[in-house]
């Protein structure tokens, strides 16, 4: 009952905020976790991987958007100024794309594989370790980033997803 009636408020809210830049992307990360966990108790008939790259989505043209306003050009050469602003916003787009992993791994064996193991576009079920961890966004400014990463190789490496 409180899961569904959140995603009613996300909805709204959404509604509400469409056109904005920031926004969708917040709204939509915490809907798609709600979703989730609504999938495990019910029928649920929203996809939380739908939402959850709606929200990645979201936060990717926001980053660039904000590379766009931070870049410096002089002779020739561009260069994007490094905020902690722009650090936080690489932030929650990581965020979001190890969260979907994190709750993709937490529940394969109970969903039908609908959906591929996808992180910056690459299927990573049969990628090598070392390639993997090459994709990965360091996002120095926030080291709980770079601990969930982590975490994802350690269980991609017990379930022998990863060739050693």
């Amino acid at each position: 009952m409180y899961l569904n009636s959140a995603c009613e408020q996300f909805d709204r809210a959404l509604e509400i905020s469409i056109e904005d830049v920031m926004w969708p992307g917040f709204i939509n990360y915490n809907k798609a976790r709600t979703l989730y966990f609504l999938s495990l108790l019910s029928e649920s008939k929203e996809s939380w991987v739908r939402v959850m790259d709606d929200a990645i989505a979201s936060r990717s043209r926001q980053n660039r958007l904000i590379d766009e306003v931070l870049t410096e050009s002089q002779a020739g050469k561009s260069d994007v100024i490094d905020t902690h602003l722009r650090q936080f916003f690489l932030y929650q787009e990581e965020l979001a794309r190890v969260m979907k992993l994190n709750l993709m791994l937490s529940n394969r064996k109970n969903e039908n594989k609908i959906f591929s193991m996808l992180y910056r576009g690459t299927d990573i079920e049969n990628l090598q370790k070392e390639d993997f961890i090459k994709l990965f966004v360091n996002v120095d400014s926030f080291p709980m980033i770079r601990s969930y990463q982590e975490k994802i190789i350690e269980t991609l490496a017990v379930d022998r997803s990863f060739s050693n």
